[in-house]
This record gives C-alpha cells, sequence and structure tokens, in this order.
C-alpha cells in the first residue's frame, strides 16, 4: 500500500469479510463491463476510499459498500447521479435492513441504492425495500449477484 501511494493500511482481511470483499469486486466487475459504465464514463468509490472521507468521530450513517459516480457527461443517462451499491451475502433482520436503505436515501443522499443480492439475502432486501414510501421504493433496485461472486463451493 505504500508503494501505491494511497495511504491505506496494509492489513490482512478477516477470514469473514473475504467472501464478502469477493463478492464486492465481482460486482465492481460486472458493473464495470457493462456499456452504461463506458459511455456514462463511471467511477468506482470503494467503502475504504468513503471511511477515509468520513473520519470515524462522528459518523453514524451506514457506510454502503460503495459508490458509482455518474460524471454530468451530455447525453448519457444517468449524469450527475451517485448511487450507493450495497453487496449483500446473508440476510440481516428487516428493519435493520430497512433503516440502512432508509438511510442512505435520506435526505436524497443518492439517487440509487442497488443492492447485489445473494439468493439467501434477496427476501429480506425485497421486504425492506417494499416496507419503504412508494417515492423511495422507486430509487431501490434490487438484483442477483453475479455469478462470479461465488466459489464453486458456495451454495447459492
Amino acid at each position: 500500500m505504500t508503494a501505491t501511494g494511497l495511504g491505506f493500511p496494509a492489513t490482512r482481511p478477516s477470514l469473514g469479510r473475504l467472501a464478502h470483499l469477493r463478492a464486492i469486486l465481482a460486482a465492481r466487475l460486472w458493473l464495470a463491463a457493462g456499456p452504461a459504465w463506458q459511455q456514462g464514463c463511471a467511477w468506482w468509490h470503494s467503502e475504504r476510499r468513503l471511511r477515509a472521507d468520513r473520519p470515524a468521530a462522528g459518523r453514524a450513517e451506514h457506510i454502503p459498500d460503495a459508490e458509482i459516480h455518474w460524471p454530468s457527461v451530455d447525453g448519457t443517462q444517468y449524469a450527475g447521479q451517485v448511487w450507493a451499491i450495497e453487496v449483500e451475502l446473508t440476510p440481516k433482520p428487516v428493519a435493520r435492513t430497512t433503516r440502512i436503505i432508509a438511510g442512505l436515501l435520506s435526505p436524497m443522499t443518492y439517487g440509487q441504492v442497488i443492492y447485489l443480492t445473494a439468493p439467501k439475502a434477496r427476501p429480506v432486501v425485497m421486504r425492506a425495500a417494499g416496507s419503504l414510501p412508494p417515492g423511495d421504493q422507486a430509487r431501490v433496485v434490487v438484483r442477483d449477484l453475479p455469478a462470479a461472486a461465488f466459489t464453486p463451493e458456495q451454495h447459492r
């Protein structure tokens, strides 16, 4: 990390986080391979960078796994938007998931919240999104994680 000049500490992730980190990377590669990404000149802002930008003192809000920034490029579909990306492998309680989504949407923090989910987590995320006011529901997109997010040993 020192050699890259990024200034992040070089630490080993906990074993429990490896599957989640793999899924986030798979989601990033999958999204970046789409035509909208290239046409819109989108860029990825990782959770690590988001945490570095927001001091822990006073930070009460949930930090998404990443943000996608769509610059204001004429003629592009998502110009000027910022999306929150959440990767969910295991279901959390519905109330907690609802609080996370509502926090990311209010006050207009993100234009959209994109949830990429494993099959086990999808019903909880769908219930949480469905419990939001209609205007907020329209700003939540729930999709399956790409197959590359899972190791062959993981049961989908």
